[in-house]
């Protein structure tokens, strides 16, 4: 396991703590897939999977309230942004037709690989922020961003500063190692 900084905060906005290097180990995830710039696409992501999707599920079988996110470099516009708001579960629930037709698909949060994990305390219009400073975090911690889906777990909402953890898939970056030869004279 890798260190966490000490935490970051904006004024009073948000802490960031982090980067912890762990494992995220899979688990089944009901989730809508929304393509478009974060800001603009949760809100109503989130209310239609509250008022479509969550009616359908047995949510006494969940294990939290997550998100799933990617940018897509290679894509203009807002195919470049994938979001997807759902919530975990111990076993794949099956899907009613309700929640199908609503757009759920059953995916997978974690898998194998590392992931640089931080824990963020503060109001979620203060995500994009931690983002940035958790991604800023990654090189100085010997880390870089694997091509996967990041994710955000959303551990206490109703505190007064919720807590969400951020979790980004990463590699190790190689250590150069310069060997150097010393002549005698």
């Amino acid at each position: 396991m890798t260190s966490g900084s000490p935490p970051e905060s904006a004024g009073e906005a948000f802490q960031l703590s982090g980067p912890i290097l762990a494992k995220l180990p899979p688990r089944p995830f009901v989730c809508l897939e929304v393509h478009g710039e974060l800001s603009k696409c949760a809100p109503a992501a989130w209310g239609r999977f509250e008022q479509d999707i969550k009616p359908q599920l047995a949510m006494e079988k969940s294990t939290g309230r997550w998100s799933g996110n990617f940018v897509d470099d290679s894509k203009d516009g807002d195919d470049k942004f994938t979001y997807q708001p759902g919530f975990t579960f111990e076993e794949a629930p099956e899907l009613v037709d309700q929640a199908r037709a609503g757009g759920a698909s059953v995916k997978t949060v974690g898998g194998p690989g590392d992931f640089a994990q931080y824990r963020m305390e503060g109001g979620f219009e203060h995500l994009g922020s931690a983002w940035g400073a958790a991604f800023a975090r990654l090189g100085p911690a010997g880390l870089r961003p694997r091509s996967a889906l990041s994710f955000e777990e959303y551990v206490d909402m109703e505190a007064a500063k919720p807590v969400t953890v951020i979790w980004i898939p990463v590699e190790r970056c190689r250590s150069r190692t310069r060997s150097r030869s010393r002549s005698r004279q």
